[in-house]
């Protein structure tokens, strides 16, 4: 309990709001599917958490993020797109377009080795982005979410395998 509270707690998606309790109807507010987070993370554990820890607490574009994700026609589950797009990312690390991204982060940013927090910032851009083209996309429904998820990888792929591979910042 104590672990959840500190990852929590001063969030900036919700700043007058702390989440007490790992147990709790509040975490639906975010846009995980129960009253439980730690089901949502089964497919990509303690990264996937703290990405979303990250950008809750670091990025002020999170309460954009989910005000849009409250959006009455365009909405979506933003925790779980948040760990959606940490497997994306994981994917495209491992199978290459993401390394251009770190290697030209490197050799055209200065001379510095990669830390985690380089990792955090991209999942923070490639959700704002993502945010962005599926809203662009008007889907009907939420149910087409993992159609519209699929076409922004192969956007997202193409922009990797560019010549400018890196990816916008973002607050």
């Amino acid at each position: 309990k104590q672990w959840y509270q500190r990852r929590v707690r001063g969030n900036s998606l919700q700043p007058e709001r702390e989440l007490d309790n790992r147990i709790s109807d509040a975490w639906g507010d975010i846009g995980f599917q129960g009253t439980d987070p730690a089901t949502d993370f089964r497919g990509m554990g303690i990264l996937g958490l703290q990405n979303l820890h990250y950008l809750a607490k670091y990025k002020k574009t999170g309460a954009k993020l989910l005000a849009a994700s409250n959006h009455p026609l365009y909405g979506f589950s933003l925790a779980i797109t948040s760990i959606n797009l940490t497997a994306v990312l994981m994917q495209m690390l491992e199978s290459g377009p993401l390394r251009s991204h770190f290697y030209y982060k490197c050799c055209h940013g200065g001379s510095r080795s990669l830390t985690l927090k380089d990792l955090h910032e991209t999942h923070c851009s490639i959700l704002a982005d993502f945010v962005k083209f599926y809203q662009d996309r008007k889907p009907a429904s939420i149910m087409e979410f993992n159609t519209h998820k699929a076409a922004y990888t192969e956007v997202l792929k193409e922009k990797l395998l560019s010549d400018t591979p890196l990816l916008e910042a973002v607050e």
